[in-house]
């Protein structure tokens, strides 16, 4: 079968191009033909009036290969038919070459998987990307003369006249056609590649001298980043650092985009997930009765130092029915201490529990209080993992410490050793979703038969206020104002403290903030605070918060400096989720 070209009138060009048709399954005898003769090779493609990709057409100047999506094809599609395929378009054996290369990179890389590397026409002899030149004036330009209305047809991706098998190939063979004649510009272009599809992040360094620095973070461990720069050598002291581009997808997102594509491809019902039903679809006509629960006495075991809402919560979650406990609740109502009280039920019950949360912070959070509960547990960790800890808390939390990547995936009975008798898992969401822990077969170890998300929602605490929440963090007066100002005096306060002198107000008048890095301080703030310690609160159980992490450091290495107990200050990141209840709250701006 041949293809009739009338575009290209000279005896250097045939009149008759030979056509190959075959579907792409079964495209080995034209990559063949094509990779046999050494030339660039010119590519296109048809679309459906959808906008579906239908066919693929490939060229040299000598012979055309028409690749269709047959339904066998398409109904495996996500299968690499071909390594000669995708070593073709990726540019390995000569170079690719077509009219709107991103498009059709974007349209083979969308339906078909494969990687796409090749040179755009569509720029290569204009003087700029942002003016690129149609196919009839690169046409005009390479052969001389001009194209006529009817052979300006064929460059028109999706149609479904008679005339569209011979439309896109007679397009993959002008583009060969096209190189041909511009080798030497075929050569210094620049490809149009789909691998820069995937995720990248910069690092840009500036300098105090204006230069600035772009790099790759190559690895991290802990607070330490490598980066290795794209060109030169850093010069002088670093200024400002920022990153651009858009960051890989943790293993949780991945885990998310997988479910979402099996459900709509109809491989999973997501209405079949009981806890999808439970939460977001509840049925009461199928559910069963909710257990009837009372809070325990404040003497039981476990119980104490718990006011009845979170006895009352212990309780529901350490009881084998419901089998889906929700609690909501405002900073300072005491979930991470409710929590700690479950876990420690199970613990000494031998019953296996994971606690996940969304940020390293949460699972700090958690893990300090189950230290002070003395609960045995393991804080699994990746490499890049890092928190803000005090050296007495981080001394006490090491041998708690599991990093994944001291996980050997086939040693079972290695990893069984260094789990030993513990039956409590502490870890980030994402880190759940890492697939090192179902390889390594750690899930056999200590099963998921018992999960407590902490930092469940985004959602606003407005929707989910009950008639009476109970915080016993705050005094009264405190108390009472955030309840009416915040949630519309919902929240009530167990605290001791009922007399407005519980808050004072200092003025630091010659205070004056200065930027460190990119936070900031105000060092007569600091001065001040350190005073009232010095001789009021050294002997007191009292904590520091601000809302700067410079402001932290500089009062840390201010109360050291001076010998004066250090290890109570906070940012307000630091300090969120926590449980401590100092007696004494130092707030400062």
């Amino acid at each position: 079968m041949n293809i009739q070209q009338g575009l290209l009138v000279s005896p250097d060009y045939p009149s008759h191009v030979p056509l190959l048709r075959l579907p792409l399954r079964r495209s080995e005898e034209a990559i063949r033909l094509l990779i046999s003769s050494g030339s660039t090779v010119g590519l296109s493609v048809a679309l459906t009036s959808n906008g579906v990709l239908k066919s693929v057409a490939l060229a040299t100047t000598a012979q055309i290969c028409l690749l269709y999506i047959d339904n066998a094809t398409r109904g495996a599609q996500s299968k690499i038919f071909d390594t000669k395929l995708g070593a073709l378009l990726g540019g390995s054996y000569s170079p690719v070459v077509g009219f709107e290369m991103a498009k059709l990179a974007l349209y083979i890389h969308h339906e078909l998987k494969y990687r796409t590397s090749g040179i755009d026409l569509s720029t290569l002899l204009s003087a700029s990307t942002r003016r690129p030149l149609t196919e009839n004036s690169v046409v005009s330009r390479v052969f001389g003369g001009s194209v006529s209305a009817r052979d300006s047809r064929i460059w028109a991706l999706a149609e479904e006249d008679g005339d569209a098998i011979t439309n896109v190939c007679l397009r993959a063979w002008i583009s060969a056609s096209v190189a041909l004649h511009c080798s030497t510009e075929i050569k210094a272009a620049r490809r149009v590649d789909t691998i820069h599809l995937r995720s990248k992040v910069s690092v840009h360094l500036k300098t105090s001298c204006g230069r600035e620095y772009i790099g790759q973070a190559t690895s991290a461990e802990g607070k330490q980043t490598v980066i290795k720069l794209d060109a030169g050598r850093l010069s002088g002291a670093v200024d400002t650092v920022y990153m651009s581009g858009r960051e890989e997808m943790t293993a949780a997102e991945r885990a998310q985009d997988e479910f979402v594509l099996l459900v709509l491809r109809g491989e999973r019902v997501i209405h079949r997930s009981p806890i999808v039903r439970w939460v977001w679809f509840p049925d009461e006509h199928a559910m069963k009765p909710k257990p009837q629960i009372e809070a325990p006495s404040a003497s039981t075991p476990g119980m104490q130092n718990l006011n009845e809402s979170q006895r009352l919560v212990v309780a529901a979650m350490t009881s084998p029915r419901p089998l889906l406990v929700l609690t909501h609740g405002p900073p300072g109502t005491g979930k991470t201490t409710t929590i700690s009280a479950a876990v420690k039920i199970w613990e000494q019950s031998n019953k296996p529990v994971w606690i996940v949360a969304q940020s390293n912070v949460a699972v700090k959070n958690i893990a300090e209080s189950l230290l002070k509960r003395d609960v045995d547990f393991i804080l699994m960790v990746s490499k890049e993992f890092y928190v803000e800890w005090h050296e007495h808390i981080y001394e006490k939390m090491v041998p708690h410490l599991l990093r994944t990547d001291d996980i050997v995936v086939d040693d079972l009975y290695a990893l069984e050793r260094r789990v030993g008798t513990k039956c409590v898992v502490l870890c980030t969401l994402s880190l759940l979703s890492n697939p090192i822990l179902q390889d390594s077969g750690f899930f056999e170890l200590i099963p998921v038969e018992r999960l407590v998300v902490d930092e469940a929602s985004q959602l606003d605490v407005f929707e989910y206020m009950s008639d009476q929440v109970t915080e016993d963090r705050m005094p009264i007066p405190i108390s009472k104002f955030i309840s009416d100002k915040v949630y519309d005096s919902k929240l009530r306060s167990e605290h001791s403290i009922s007399g407005m002198s519980c808050l004072s107000f200092v003025d630091v008048g010659k205070g004056r903030e200065e930027q460190s890095g990119l936070s900031w301080k105000n060092m007569d703030e600091v001065h001040t605070i350190v005073n009232l310690i010095r001789n009021y609160y050294r002997l007191a159980d009292f904590c520091v918060i601000t809302p700067y992490d410079a402001q932290r450091a500089a009062l840390e290495t201010q109360l050291k400096a001076e010998n004066l107990p250090w290890e109570r200050v906070f940012n307000v990141d630091s300090f969120q989720g926590s449980d401590y209840h100092p007696a004494h709250l130092l707030l400062y701006n």
